[in-house]
């Protein structure tokens, strides 16, 4: 297997940092074959706090623990094999992507692709026209947990899905866009693409995102205010109900990063444009949904 040579952009957020532990780090308990990352553009967003407090930590750390060199993205273009979007700030990624579709390298733009329907779309359809692989998820759809139990079931069987999540809400990124979309993402792992009809509650402790699928499927997302709350998902089939609990330990990182290198390397992205846009789509709705009941 080839040993690439990964570019990241953006360094404003605790990825960057903990992809870095997991690639470069041939001693790291987790650590991930297959390339390293060898060059870094420095990017944050100056009305994003969470983005500009952080960044100068994180690019020290890059730098003094991994000897990871900043770059342009010209240099990236000349002397990485595959490209690694880590800017936290979702609004930013349709513009940054735009700047490197043509290099027609494998990137993956962590989540989420974009914070709407129509910026998605552009980056796929972006990614179309250049010949661009391209693979956005969260790490919450590789925990071991969730693939080990998804191993030992037809997901054709599945009835109806329950997760569990925290709900946490950085203004700039808008509501369920920065944490809700883990338990969105677990929830579309599961049940797959398909979702006709979506609606929202909301009750003392929660606010829930429900999906109806095409083939009489439910699921929901329960994204609750105790941020304390682990992350969970409940499985119903016509004969069982499956409860997963995901641990960290194997880290979520670690399981993510190993499905990337093989999109590195295949070029092909293991989640579908479609499905992302679909659950890109599902938050989306969730979203106005939320506005409408505040009017």
């Amino acid at each position: 297997m080839q040993r690439l040579k990964i570019g990241m952009i953006g360094t404003d957020t605790s990825h960057a940092v903990a992809f870095a532990r997991i690639l470069n780090d041939k001693q790291h308990p987790f650590h991930v074959e297959g390339g390293s990352i060898t060059h870094a553009v420095r990017h944050c967003s100056t009305d994003f706090e969470l983005s500009y407090s952080r960044e100068k930590r994180f690019s020290e750390a890059l730098s003094e623990q991994h000897q990871i060199p900043f770059a342009t993205l010209d240099e990236l273009e000349r002397q990485c094999d595959a490209i690694l979007l880590e800017a936290a700030d979702g609004r930013e990624h349709l513009e940054l992507f735009s700047r490197i579709a043509a290099w027609k390298k494998p990137v993956f733009i962590d989540k989420p692709l974009a914070l709407n329907v129509d910026e998605a779309k552009r980056i796929i359809q972006l990614a179309a026209h250049y010949g661009t692989p391209v693979m956005s998820t969260s790490a919450l759809r590789y925990a071991a947990a969730l693939q080990r139990q998804l191993g030992l079931i037809d997901r054709s069987a599945i009835r109806r899905v329950s997760v569990r999540c925290p709900l946490i809400i950085e203004q700039t990124q808008s509501r369920y866009f920065w944490y809700g979309i883990h338990g969105v993402e677990m929830l579309f792992a599961l049940l797959g693409t398909g979702c006709t009809a979506t609606a929202l509650k909301v009750t003392e402790e929660a606010e829930l995102l429900i999906g109806e699928w095409s083939d009489g499927a439910l699921g929901e997302v329960r994204c609750c205010y105790d941020v304390a709350k682990p992350f969970e998902a409940i499985i119903e089939t016509a004969e069982e109900t499956i409860p997963i609990r995901l641990d960290d330990q194997v880290p979520f990182y670690a399981s993510l990063l190993e499905k990337v290198m093989v999109f590195f390397q295949t070029r092909i992205s293991p989640v579908p444009a479609d499905e992302t846009l679909e659950l890109i789509t599902f938050l989306e709705a969730a979203e106005q949904r939320y506005s409408e009941r505040r009017v």
